[in-house]
C-alpha cells in the first residue's frame, strides 16, 4: 500500500521526449499518486521547465534509441495529420507542409534528417537541441532524480523485472513515497503498450533498427550527450 507524506504528495516528472512519458502517466496514478504533473524538460516557451524551489524526477534515454523512436513517432503523427488532426492544436511540433516529402522517404533517410537537424525533417528539429541541453542542465541538480528509460523498460520474460520495479521505487522514494513491489509490478503490467505512440519500447532496439551509417552519424553529431549521459560504450 502506498504511504504518502504530505509535503511530497505533489509529484513532478520531467521527461526527455520518447523516454517513457506516457508509461509514467499510466503507472504513477495506479500507485495512488493523484497530484501528478508530467511535462517535457523544456516548457512551451522552450525554456527549462523546473521552477526554483521545486524538485522533480527526470527521464533520459540513449540518444541512439531516442532518434529511432522519434522517427517512428513522426510516422505515427504524420498519419494523424493525414487523417485531419491539427498539429498546432495537438502540440505535435510537426511541420505539416513537409508531410508529402516525408512520406516518400525510407526509414534510414528519416533518421538521418532528424539526426543532422535537417530543416526538411517532419519534426521541428531545433527543439531536439533544446531538449538535450535542458537535460544537461538538470543532470547535476540535487533537486532532480535522473532515471533511465532503459531501466524503466527492462522487461523480463514474464513481466516487469526487478530492475524495472527498483527504478520506479527509487523514483517514488525520492518524493518520500513507498509502495509494495507487487503493486509497482502490477501498475507496470497494466500500463505497458497503452500509448497510441508506443512502438516497441525495448531499451536496445536501436541496435537492430539503425544502419551502421546512422549509428556513426548519431555518435558524430550527438556524441557529447551520449558520453555526458553515461551511454558511451
Amino acid at each position: 500500500m502506498m504511504s504518502l507524506r504530505k509535503r511530497f504528495t505533489r509529484v513532478r516528472i520531467l521527461t526527455l521526449p520518447k523516454s517513457g512519458t506516457y508509461f509514467l502517466v499510466g503507472v504513477l496514478p495506479r500507485l495512488g499518486i493523484r497530484k501528478l504533473k508530467i511535462s517535457h524538460v523544456a516548457n512551451e516557451h522552450n525554456q527549462p521547465a523546473l521552477k526554483p524551489g521545486h524538485r522533480a524526477a527526470m527521464t533520459i534515454r540513449d540518444p541512439r534509441g531516442f532518434f529511432v523512436s522519434l522517427a517512428n513517432w513522426c510516422d505515427i503523427q504524420g498519419a494523424r495529420i493525414r487523417e485531419g488532426a491539427d498539429p498546432v492544436a495537438l502540440k505535435m511540433n510537426m511541420r505539416a507542409d513537409r508531410l508529402d516529402a516525408w512520406e516518400c522517404l525510407g526509414f534510414d533517410e528519416k533518421v538521418r534528417r532528424l539526426v543532422t537537424l535537417d530543416d526538411q525533417a517532419l519534426f521541428d528539429v531545433p527543439l531536439i537541441r533544446t531538449y538535450f541541453d535542458c537535460v544537461n542542465l538538470y543532470l547535476d541538480d540535487p533537486r532532480v532524480k535522473t532515471l533511465r528509460f532503459e531501466d524503466m523498460m527492462a522487461w523480463g520474460e514474464d513481466g516487469p523485472s526487478e530492475r524495472q520495479v527498483r527504478t520506479i521505487q527509487e523514483m517514488i522514494g525520492f518524493f518520500g513515497l513507498r509502495a509494495a513491489d507487487a503493486q509497482v509490478a502490477e501498475a507496470m503490467r497494466a500500463t505497458r503498450g497503452k500509448s497510441v505512440t508506443f512502438h516497441r519500447g525495448k531499451p536496445k532496439a536501436w541496435q537492430d533498427d539503425l544502419s551502421p551509417e546512422n549509428v556513426r552519424l548519431i555518435e558524430e553529431h550527438w556524441g557529447d550527450y551520449i558520453r555526458r549521459w553515461g551511454y558511451a560504450a
